[in-house]
């Protein structure tokens, strides 16, 4: 099965990520491609530049937070305080 675009862009969120996660802030766009065993300039035609594939990067991280949290909320399980003490931790 061949992979679609959307996720193509999320195997680069997700090595963007674990190169943070490495360097911090000193991350690359060569670094991210080198994580991907793709060339810089294949990255390139995904994100224009850093500050996209960073900014998508965070926005993917929250959403991911906010879908943790909808999962806690929506447990039948849990009740309120467990709820609340879920989502704070």
């Amino acid at each position: 099965m061949e992979d679609t675009s959307l996720d193509i862009r999320e195997k680069i969120i997700e090595a963007t990520i674990e190169e943070f996660n490495d360097k911090g802030t000193k991350l690359t766009m060569d670094g991210v491609a080198k994580r991907l065993s793709m060339s810089k300039k294949t990255l390139y035609t995904i994100f224009k530049d850093k500050e996209e594939l960073i900014i998508e990067t965070v926005e993917y991280c929250f959403t991911d937070v906010k879908k943790g949290e909808q999962k806690i909320l929506e447990d039948p399980t849990l009740d309120l305080v467990e709820k609340l003490k879920s989502i704070i931790i």
